[in-house]
């Protein structure tokens, strides 16, 4: 038998907190002795039997009401939802997956291969266009165009499955290799599309492992600006408008990459995907904004 309860944090936020009581009698003590610096009644002590009914997931936060009255059902949790991803068909999506614990994610040049591989024939299968992509050593960037509002998540969910399973397999290792869910952002405007393609292709010259994109091997940089043959690739809209002659738009495409990529923008590219709005909207992000000093504090369960 376990005990949950809440409590207050230095941050002045409400949060869940795991302990085991020794006696129903300290836990009333407990309990009378928060409701009382709260000034509200919290029926926060929830007692249940994990082997009857626990059936959490990993990554499911379990929160609890502010209620006047007793719950009828008091061992019963509720979860907070997952926020939905935003997808719509034909509009182009900056993705990212990262590392579990920021660990690596490709161990030789035949598990890139591998990657891409698998990449190319879910692409096709689920009817999606790359349009760049860049395969770091612990996360990987994707710039896609879904053709269905499905698309991308079928993608990116049986990509992520096979590759792992090959890996493992190959290594003798288990578990996954990836930290959670794909984060990603709506591409909203064509300027910040060939934003995405630059951010993406230039992500190996940031982070110092080489000092020009063309000296990284496993990015679309070849394909998008010297021409070379990438079954993987398909170029974007936005990206054939920058010249009629395939010879003109790959010298107009080198241009830009050689022009230093805002850092506003680039920390805007990031904070969408983060937090999974539309980059180059001007609809505010979706969240809580960050609370000022000297107003009053917010509790959060």
């Amino acid at each position: 038998m376990y005990c949950a309860t809440l409590c207050l944090t230095t941050s002045l936020r409400v949060a869940p907190v795991w302990a085991q009581w020794r006696s129903s009698a300290s836990a009333r003590r407990a309990s009378s002795r928060t409701e009382s610096s709260l000034g509200v009644v919290i029926h926060h002590i929830v007692t249940y039997d994990t082997r009857k009914w626990d059936t959490r997931k990993w990554g499911q936060t379990p929160f609890f009401s502010f209620s006047g009255q007793r719950r009828e059902h008091a061992g019963r949790w509720r979860f907070m939802p997952r926020a939905a991803r935003i997808v719509v068909p034909e509009m182009a999506i900056h993705v990212i997956q990262r590392g579990n614990n920021h660990g690596r994610c490709f161990f030789s040049d035949t598990d890139y291969l591998a990657y891409l591989s698998y990449l190319r024939f879910f692409a096709r299968r689920y009817h999606c266009s790359i349009h760049a992509y860049c395969l770091m050593t612990n996360h990987v960037h994707l710039l896609l165009t879904p053709h269905a509002a499905d698309a991308c998540a079928l993608l990116m969910k049986y990509l992520s499955q096979c590759y792992v399973q090959r890996v493992n397999k190959r290594t003798g290792r288990s578990g996954t290799l990836w930290e959670g869910r794909f984060r990603s952002c709506l591409v909203a405007s064509e300027h910040y599309v060939l934003a995405c393609y630059r951010y993406i292709e230039l992500n190996p010259v940031r982070a110092g492992m080489v000092s020009h994109p063309a000296e990284y091997p496993w990015s679309s940089y070849a394909a998008n600006s010297q021409g070379r043959l990438d079954p993987t690739i398909g170029p974007h809209p936005a990206y054939v408008s920058l010249a009629e002659k395939i010879e003109h738009r790959l010298l107009a495409y080198g241009e830009l990459l050689n022009a230093p990529l805002d850092v506003g923008l680039v920390e805007e590219i990031r904070k969408a995907t983060r937090g999974g709005y539309v980059v180059g909207s001007r609809r505010r992000a979706r969240g809580r904004p960050a609370r000022k000093m000297g107003s009053v504090p917010v509790f959060e369960v």
